[in-house]
């Protein structure tokens, strides 16, 4: 019946236009009926999926940090390709953050120069968090003198800070926000203020089989203090033998870390190889995720010095207390003297 139709028209008015405009004009009466716009043709399904994948990860960070989860999700799409390139592929890298103060895994990749070195990630959650961590530094602090809703102030901010040299990058951005409205994320209950820091990066240190605790400890207190005077009451979030820690402060208790933190005081106390109720002493690595099973490579063997504790060694390196007890060959509880040496991996 409806081919009829269409017959009957093409035929009245075959003389006033050709058949293959006519058919034309009918077919755009018919995609306009079914209400496909061009809008909704050009959204890109592996777009659509990289958000609909990653907007929980970004929507954390704003709520740690105070990024914009638009702004975020922009990035992570533009600059990893919507998780397609290289470097998100075999390196989990989702922002094209290059490797300069970074004691971490990396990754060779060309990009403004032949075979430049980039930040290697164990997960994308751990990209995510690398990418709010590197927009604390002082460089950035202007970002934050921006409305959390603000995402068009946030996009041309980040272009005069330095983070892309494309000069249309604030453009990009801003017309990947608003054409899959990632700005519906964006919740202004997590604005944060301004605490950004600049970590003084570790100073290189001469390699040696067996390792002393006393040095490193001090350091992290010394530096944790100086970017205390900075921020005020919150932690920093560092990493440190491949895993996200804080150092702790006095009065902190595991109840008030997880607060904090926003992380359950048994999972934070279970991370350490402790209890919710134990103390916790100002200059203790907490580590907040789990530690690892032996120790990195530069570090295979540990000399016992007075007042160590097979847990304190454990939470040094960075190794599950099981685990290094079972590596030695004595039980988790077991006392250890001056002198000793433990084998770490």
């Amino acid at each position: 019946m409806i081919y009829q139709i269409l017959r009957k028209y093409i035929d009245i008015f075959s003389n006033i236009v050709s058949k293959t405009a006519f058919c034309s004009i009918i077919l755009a009466i018919f995609v306009a009926d079914g209400q496909v716009t061009y809008a909704q043709q050009r959204l890109s399904a592996k777009y659509l999926n990289y958000i609909d994948e990653y907007k929980d990860i970004a929507i954390e960070q704003q709520r740690r940090h105070g990024i914009p989860a638009s702004i975020t999700l922009a990035q992570g799409l533009l600059e990893s390709q919507a998780g397609q390139s290289r470097l998100a592929t075999a390196g989990n890298n989702h922002f094209g953050i290059k490797c300069t103060g970074w004691a971490g895994d990396t990754i060779r990749h060309d990009d403004d120069e032949l075979q430049e070195c980039f930040r290697s990630y164990a997960s994308a959650a751990e990209s995510y968090n690398d990418h709010s961590l590197f927009l604390k530094r002082k460089r950035y602090e202007s970002l934050y003198a921006l409305d959390i809703t603000d995402y068009k102030g946030w996009a041309q901010t980040l272009k005069k800070c330095g983070y892309a040299t494309d000069p249309k990058y604030p453009e990009k951005l801003i017309n990947i926000i608003e054409t899959y409205e990632l700005f519906q994320y964006d919740d202004s209950r997590y604005q944060a203020l301004a605490r950004t820091v600049e970590t003084p990066e570790p100073a290189a240190k001469p390699a040696k089989k067996v390792q002393q605790s006393g040095s490193d400890s001090q350091l992290e207190s010394e530096v944790e203090d100086m970017l205390a005077a900075e921020i005020g009451q919150q932690h920093v979030v560092r990493r440190r033998r491949g895993l996200y820690c804080i150092i702790a402060r006095e009065g902190d208790t595991f109840a008030s870390l997880a607060t904090e933190l926003d992380v359950k005081p048994d999972k934070l106390a279970k991370f350490n190889d402790m209890h919710r109720d134990d103390v916790i002493a100002p200059g203790d690595v907490i580590w907040l995720e789990q530690k690892a099973k032996k120790a990195s490579d530069e570090h295979s063997e540990h000399l016992v010095t007075e007042g160590e504790t097979l847990l304190k060694v454990a939470q040094y390196y960075g190794i599950q207390l099981k685990s290094l007890a079972k590596l030695n060959k004595i039980k988790p509880d077991a006392e250890i003297a001056p002198g000793d040496v433990l084998i770490l991996r």
